[in-house]
């Protein structure tokens, strides 16, 4: 079944694409911890307040999804979230594969301008 971890696990936050905001939340509602083995990662945790606030999220989300996917039996609940994690893996190898092209092409055309001659 597809929780809301799954989809956070996909998320990848960089330090330098860290805005204001997001820092200030992290500040209130959590804690940064650089990783042990890998300074470039960094460790999020909520802190105890930072976990009361998802739970109260929770309960204010929880009616509206019950709304939302109710028209849907058991079965065919599992079944889109099987698919829907499946389309978030599949998206993943998308980026990978465009993000390797788009490296190709700028080694490319460096390669051109270095060697104007071919």
């Amino acid at each position: 079944m597809l929780m809301p971890i799954h989809i956070a696990r996909q998320l990848l936050v960089s330090e330098s694409g860290e805005s204001g905001a997001q820092a200030k939340w992290i500040s209130l509602i959590g804690r940064k911890k650089e990783d042990a083995t890998d300074r470039r990662v960094s460790l999020l945790s909520l802190t105890l307040k930072g976990e009361r606030l998802v739970d109260e999220i929770i309960e204010q989300v929880r009616p509206i999804n019950d709304i939302f996917f109710g028209g849907l039996h058991k079965g065919e609940f599992e079944a889109l979230s099987a698919i829907l994690e499946r389309l978030v893996e599949s998206s993943r190898n998308a980026i990978i594969r465009i993000s390797s092209q788009d490296q190709e092409t700028m080694l490319s055309n460096r390669d051109k301008m270095s060697n104007p001659d071919n």
